[in-house]
């Protein structure tokens, strides 16, 4: 029979100290990723968590500090790195039809709105993000699969980046719909631009484009678009150019 570990937030370090694993696989709020990571590691497991793993420097050195001390590995979980499109354009990379990387543009676009305020799943804890920070809360589904296709610490590496939010507007129209007068989400303030933008140069001169957009009515997307110097990869809609074989644009 399993064991119940629920003396409590922490009860997690309990667990860790008891139970024999080889691997502690973190599906929590964000906020338990790095000390869930670390109590995992110092205690002889290997830890993988959802995305994202960490919020700040210090917290993302503890995590790397913690797996090389304790001889553990330390994985985020992006799946999206294994979808069927993002496998494709891995492959046509690897294969250089696509030629010399030169640039990609990718993101996370998805309307949160609902899911913020929901109270029985993500939005007991997800809203307080977007009252707290104004950055690019979720830049891995897009980021990781381009950080494959450019071989990312593999070859080359994030040099240095410039990062820009819109004014926030979304939640606060949505909860001026949404709730009646006297509601106390009428009362929250919201300090999520709606849109986020961010440019990263690597170390070998190329460029990323992630953009991040959870307050706004629109339809899912990733972007995914990835060029090369001899043809082009993009999605939503799914799109393939590759100069020589593709029709001749017009």
């Amino acid at each position: 029979k399993p064991s119940a570990y629920t003396r409590g937030n922490t009860d997690f370090i309990r667990m860790c100290e008891n139970e024999e694993l080889d691997l502690v696989y973190n599906a929590t709020p964000w906020e338990w990723h790095v000390p869930i990571c670390v109590a995992a590691m110092k205690n002889g497991k290997h830890a993988a968590t959802e995305v994202p793993a960490a919020y700040t420097l210090e917290d993302c050195w503890q995590l790397v500090e913690t797996a090389e001390k304790f001889k553990k590995h330390c994985v985020q979980m992006e799946n999206c790195n294994y979808d069927r499109f993002e496998l494709l354009t891995f492959h046509l990379v690897r294969k250089g039809m696509l030629g010399k990387v030169m640039h990609a543009e990718c993101g996370y676009l998805h309307d949160l709105r609902a899911v913020k305020f929901d109270y029985n799943g993500e939005g007991l804890w997800r809203r307080a993000y977007s009252m707290k920070h104004n950055a690019n809360l979720y830049p891995t589904h897009g980021l990781g699969p381009v950080a494959q296709c450019m071989d990312i610490n593999r070859g080359d590496a994030f040099d240095y980046l410039v990062s820009m939010s819109s004014n926030s507007r979304g939640l606060q129209e949505y909860v001026a719909k949404t709730f009646p007068e006297g509601a106390p989400e009428r009362k929250e303030q919201y300090v999520l631009g709606d849109v986020n933008l961010s440019l990263i140069k690597t170390k070998t001169g190329r460029t990323i484009m992630v953009s991040h957009d959870t307050n706004l009515p629109r339809p899912y997307s990733r972007i995914k678009k990835v060029q090369g110097t001899k043809g082009l990869v993009e999605g939503h809609p799914e799109r393939l150019h590759i100069e020589g074989r593709s029709p001749a644009h017009k």
